[in-house]
């Protein structure tokens, strides 16, 4: 008696089991475990280590790199450049600061190809602007940077999905913005360090740009000796979080040798 009744069911289930939303909860099981498969980035806003203040420079190389960073050797200490290849100027025609810079121990790390901004870019432009940065770093240095800087602080989940995916780890921004690149007089700039300076031993990550020429000849000196005079612990950004410099790079070999190649055309 009960067999039309389960022909019946049966029917149903069979039309069920067709409809395109029933193996939603397995596509959405698939996606979360995809989701779990993606490498994740970390978004730096600030230093962790109390007592440290890190001091960075965005957009170069450009005239004055060597200048920074014979500021920090003579107080035996270190920074971080956030380099383009071709901004200002073109990092090859720059090779030879660059790896002194790398030499000394301060850290290199990437700030894209074009300083273009990247939170708008599809995929394969994102890819293009981080590649050619990279090999610059191989041949250059013979490492690839496992940190990065956007420019214009712009970002977008595909830039840091991609960087992931590319070996970076970390993504610098900033607590403290010197604002040189707006056009901030030397004493805008000197009140900030001043106003940060009296926050010890809060930590700080601060922006700063190398071709902004009073940023390197007025602010910084006076910044390092008011830093100084604080007991702050001028930083990389590797050291203001508790890192290690290998933690900055990936080696992929040993230093090129200048060629043809070596140029932003």
């Amino acid at each position: 008696m009960l067999l039309p009744q389960l022909v019946v069911l049966s029917a149903l289930l069979t039309l069920v089991s067709s409809l395109p939303w029933s193996n939603l909860l397995e596509r959405q099981e698939a996606s979360s475990s995809a989701l779990n498969d993606i490498p994740t980035i970390n978004l730096v806003y600030n230093c962790t280590v109390a007592g440290h203040f890190a001091l960075t420079f965005d957009d170069g190389p450009y005239l004055w790199e060597k200048t920074v960073g014979d500021a920090f050797t003579a107080g035996n200490q270190l920074t971080t450049f956030f380099l383009n290849g071709n901004n200002y100027g073109c990092i090859y025609d720059s090779a030879d600061v660059v790896k002194e810079l790398y030499d000394a121990n301060h850290t290199m790390a990437s700030h894209g190809w074009g300083h273009l901004n990247m939170g708008l870019l599809d995929a394969d432009a994102i890819n293009s602007e981080l590649e050619r940065l990279e090999v610059a770093f191989t041949r250059i240095l013979g490492v690839v940077p496992r940190f990065f800087r956007p420019p214009f602080g712009s970002y977008s989940t595909l830039l840091l999905e991609i960087l992931a995916q590319r070996g970076y780890t970390h993504v610098y921004l900033w607590d403290t913005d010197s604002q040189d690149a707006d056009g901030a007089t030397a004493s805008v700039q000197t009140q900030l360090f001043d106003a940060n300076c009296a926050t010890y031993p809060l930590s700080h990550l601060a922006l700063q740009h190398s071709p902004v020429e009073q940023t390197i000849t007025t602010v910084l000196p006076y910044a390092l000796a008011e830093l100084r005079k604080t007991r702050y612990t001028v930083s990389t950004v590797e050291d203001c979080l508790g890192l290690r410099k290998e933690d900055a790079y990936r080696v992929v070999g040993t230093p090129g040798t200048r060629d043809a190649t070596w140029t932003c055309a």
